[in-house]
Formats: structure tokens, sequence, C-alpha cells
């Protein structure tokens, strides 16, 4: 009776089910981190991951600082606002569209719509890339490069310094957690060796970036 009656609407607790919460934005960088679900996040594990690639999510907040076309600026406008949908009630643009728009009262989970930011910072991070490419400069390059992963490299090493209780010492539990798909581990643990990789996977694409001089070997790396 309840899937038969569907197109009555659903209550707007039910349309506010399944969103992707502003606690999971460290998806973003650190995306195990979904694992506890709930517990951390206060969304299920399934609606909670944000990650598209620690190096895409640099080029996609460099994407924001370079000269854009009439589609791109289009394109991280919808990256943004279903960003904000997909919060939830974190937000009141949801529940306004639950109100105000048809058929938003038709359905759940308004992390889904995640998936549409996702598609557009991806794209916009390409812009990115296809800038440095058409409008080559070493310097700037370089620059560009540094100035967009450090702010990411600040808020890894923050993560990693307050989740320091587990050290190098959670390393071993970590990675036979996940050889036993078990992720009863605690979250220092995850929080910490996430961290770490991203962050040694930064350091090394930028000090790539510092020292091979040559376009062509920058652009295929």
């Amino acid at each position: 009776y309840d899937f038969a009656s569907r197109a009555n609407g659903l209550s707007l607790e039910q349309a506010l089910f399944g969103s992707f919460t502003i606690k999971s934005f460290i998806s973003f960088l650190i995306p195990l981190i979904t694992t506890k679900g709930y517990a951390v996040l206060g969304t299920d594990m399934s609606m909670a991951n944000g990650f598209f690639g620690v190096l895409m999510f640099g080029f996609f907040v460099g994407s924001l600082f370079i000269p854009k076309k009439p589609i791109h600026r289009i394109i991280i406008l919808v990256s943004f606002l279903t960003l904000i949908i997909s919060v939830g009630k974190q937000t009141y643009l949801r529940e306004f569209l639950y109100h105000y728009l048809p058929m938003f009262d038709s359905f759940r989970f308004p992390s889904s719509f995640r998936l549409m930011a996702i598609l557009g910072f991806i794209l916009s991070a390409g812009y990115f890339l296809q800038y440095q490419i058409e409008n080559y400069n070493a310097a700037r390059f370089r620059k560009h490069t540094i100035f967009v992963f450090i702010p990411i490299v600040i808020i890894l090493a923050y993560i990693i310094i307050d989740s320091n209780r587990a050290g190098f010492e959670g390393l071993g539990p970590f990675f036979l957690s996940i050889a036993n798909a078990d992720f009863s581990i605690n979250i220092e643990s995850i929080a910490f060796v996430q961290s770490l990789i991203a962050l040694i996977t930064i350091i090394l694409f930028v000090l790539v970036f510092v020292f091979i001089k040559s376009k062509k070997a920058r652009v295929l790396l």
C-alpha cells in the first residue's frame, strides 16, 4: 500500500531521509571514514561517500581560481546547488524544493544529488587541467599546483595530528581489517592512515611538478 500510494507524495521526514551530511564532506579526502556511518557521520555509509580522488579534488579547487567560460560557471553553480540539496535537513534548500517544486515530494535520499555534484567537480577539474595545458606556463603551473594543495595538506596534517593516538602502530590493524573486510577498526586508525596516504600522494605529486621540467612528462604523469 505504501508503494501504491507513492503518487500522493511522501512526508517531509521521509523525503529528507538519507542525506549527505556536512560531516560526510570529510569523505572527499578520506573515504573509508564512511564505514562508521550513523555513529560518526549521522547517515548511512552508502549515503556518505563523496570521494573522487584526492588529486582530482585539488584540481577542482584550482578550477575555482582560473578564468572561466560561461559553461564552466554554470557547471560550478549547479554542482554547488546539488551539493547543498544533498545535505538534506542541514540546509533549507531540499525542504524548499519539497514544498514548491513538482515531484520533489516523491523520493527519498537527498544524498543522490551528491553524484551530480561530484560529476560537476570532476568536469571542473578537467577544465583546470585543460587550461594549464592550453596556456602552459611552467612557473604559473607550479605556483597553481602548490597553491591549491596547501589547504588540503593543512587539513590532512591536522587530521594526522588529531588522530595520532593511533600512530604507526595502527598501520598493521588497519591493513588487516581491509584484508578481512572488517571495518570495526577504530576511527582514529582510519583517519590517521588514510590521511597519511593522501598526504604522501600529494607531496609526491607536487615534487614531481617541481622537479620535472618537461611539459610532455608532466602531462603523462
